[in-house]
């Protein structure tokens, strides 16, 4: 099946400073720009020139922050002024930059582009940042769900960067400093793999000849090459337990697989099937949940988190329990010897179809469909490649990933209230 995620085909081309530009003319009033940077907390160390370089955890996020300090003050009123929205986030991956309205558009472009080629970095402001991003770390060191999550990455990683949080720790944050940013921004915001989308009521030969003359001459850019991840396959810990202040007990099931192809594709599809698999034997609508809360066992269903970066995915599912250790017996007897029965061809029917029908209903949010466009652009994947992929998938490959799985991919954590706990 041809997906046609725009009306018409993108005009990809490079501008003498290496960035690559996506012009998209679309049927819109407003138009959307995103500058995609391939620098996410999951680089945490990475090659330049044969020279090796480390990177402080939380640094990208950091830089997200600081990349927004101009010597004319916070860009953020710059864009403002020109009636345009702003955003900005840090995923494992990439830091994205967004700007949209219906006005000024060239002169936000060049704004955007200004802000994300030049640094205004002091000790003074990098000092007040380090203020505002622990503050917001803080927020959420005391949360339970967000310490549970922690405490399965502990389990589950031995090395792998996904243990680190995109914000870092409060000692990562101390640990930064104007020149490491500075050193990151110099290898990162200006490596021929960042990108610019501009999605709208465009002219494209105007828009591409603006962003030319904006660009005249060629640069050299940097060309930073990740470090690879010498992730084992078994987990670090298969079962633990902690206390902490909540009022039922939780039970986490983490599972870890390692892919064996690098090819962006076969990430995508693991990263799918697993997806499909723990919905088919844990979703909401699945008989063991039925069978689980008609024995009380479980409170509601289970949430479901799952990342995939490099080679690596870390699948968790969560739910609360006041008999955490017996349904903990039921979870892994399902999934480790009678999963097979949940794994119907009807079952696996209704579950696609209504997973593409979500996915194609995300598409008509326009910031998703370009961001996700230019997410999995950024590393060699199309979008057109992601959708199709999902109508490709059978059971068969649903089976065939279930085999697959290993006790020792597995990790358990049951979390109970604190006041259960004797001393």
């Amino acid at each position: 099946m041809k997906i046609n995620v725009f009306n018409q085909e993108p005009v990809i081309f490079d501008l003498p400073n290496g960035l690559h530009v996506h012009l998209i003319k679309g049927q819109t009033k407003q138009t959307y720009i995103q500058v995609d940077i391939p620098l996410g907390s999951f680089v945490t160390s990475y090659e330049v020139d044969g020279k090796k370089f480390h990177v402080i955890p939380g640094s990208a996020h950091f830089l997200e922050h600081k990349i927004f300090a101009t010597e004319d003050g916070d860009a953020f009123h710059k864009f403002h002024e020109l009636g345009l929205t702003a955003n900005a986030h840090t995923t494992y991956r990439s830091t994205s930059y967004t700007i949209s309205g219906y006005k000024h558009i060239k002169e936000g472009i060049k704004a955007l582009l200004d802000m994300l080629d030049h640094t205004y970095f002091t000790n003074e402001n990098v000092e007040s940042e380090k203020l505002i991003i622990s503050e917001e770390i803080s927020m959420y060191d005391d949360d339970p769900m967000t310490l549970m999550y922690q405490k399965m990455y502990d389990q589950m990683l031995h090395q792998h960067p996904l243990k680190n949080d995109i914000a870092g720790t409060i000692d990562d944050v101390q640990l930064i400093s104007k020149d490491s940013l500075l050193e990151l921004f110099n290898h990162f915001y200006k490596s021929p793999k960042r990108q610019l989308i501009i999605y709208g009521p465009i002219d494209i030969d105007s828009m591409k000849d603006y962003l030319m003359s904006l660009y005249p001459e060629r640069v050299e850019c940097p060309n930073p090459l990740m470090s690879p991840v010498d992730e084992p396959f078994h987990v670090v810990n298969p079962s633990d337990e902690m206390y902490l202040n909540i009022s039922l007990p939780v039970i986490m099931m983490g599972i870890k697989y390692q892919q064996t192809s690098k090819l962006e594709i076969d990430l995508f599809k693991t990263e799918l099937l697993m997806l499909f698999l723990m919905r088919l034997i844990f979703g909401q609508q699945s008989d063991f949940v039925e069978k689980m809360q008609q024995m009380g066992y479980i409170v509601d269903g289970f949430d479901f988190q799952i990342t995939m970066e490099d080679q690596t995915l870390v699948f968790i599912m969560d739910a609360e329990s006041e008999n955490p250790s017996e349904l903990n017996v039921f979870v892994q007897k399902t999934l480790l010897k009678d999963a097979m029965k949940y794994l119907d061809q009807t079952a696996f029917d209704v579950l696609k179809k209504a997973y593409i029908g979500n996915y194609i209903m995300a598409l008509d949010d326009i910031e998703t469909r370009i961001y996700l466009y230019g997410k999995y652009h950024l590393y060699n994947l199309s979008l057109e490649e992601a959708i199709n992929s999902i109508y490709e998938i059978t059971l068969q490959d649903v089976i065939n990933l279930y085999h697959k799985i290993h006790e020792d991919m597995i990790s358990i954590l049951i979390a109970h209230p604190i006041d259960e706990k004797t001393y």
